[in-house]
């Protein structure tokens, strides 16, 4: 069984550098720009390819300013192809995002950030 949490944050570390990466929750008090990865779902398929499975993640891109949000946010989608292949963790086959600019307003003042929305397929 592929662990698709493992696979998505050493993709996002491989991109991203010295951004930093969380998994479900940001800290207590969290360095920014910042990246928080959450698993929406993950469903095994039955039919027509039993041995694929269909995940999708959420990732919360978050800066001090709008423009950083955005151009990390920008990296991912642009990244993601990179993502397709055989990798340490399991075989990507498919990987298509989206995203959309939605404040985070948990933080006074609201801290910009871009909602990014990826779907992958994967297989052992």
């Amino acid at each position: 069984m592929v662990d698709a949490e493992l696979l998505i944050r050493n993709w996002l570390v491989e991109i991203l550098g010295s951004t930093p990466v969380h998994c479900d929750v940001f800290p207590d008090d969290p360095a920014f720009p910042a990246v928080k990865v959450q698993l929406i779902d993950d469903t095994d398929l039955t039919n027509p390819a039993p041995w694929l499975r269909r995940v999708w993640f959420q990732f919360d891109v978050l800066a001090d300013d709008k423009a950083v949000a955005q151009a990390l946010s920008a990296t991912i989608l642009d990244e993601l192809p990179s993502l397709v292949g055989a990798r340490t963790e399991g075989v990507v086959t498919q990987a298509r995002g989206s995203r959309r600019s939605l404040p985070d307003v948990t933080y006074r003042p609201a801290k910009p950030r871009y909602v990014v929305s990826v779907h992958l397929s994967v297989h052992p």
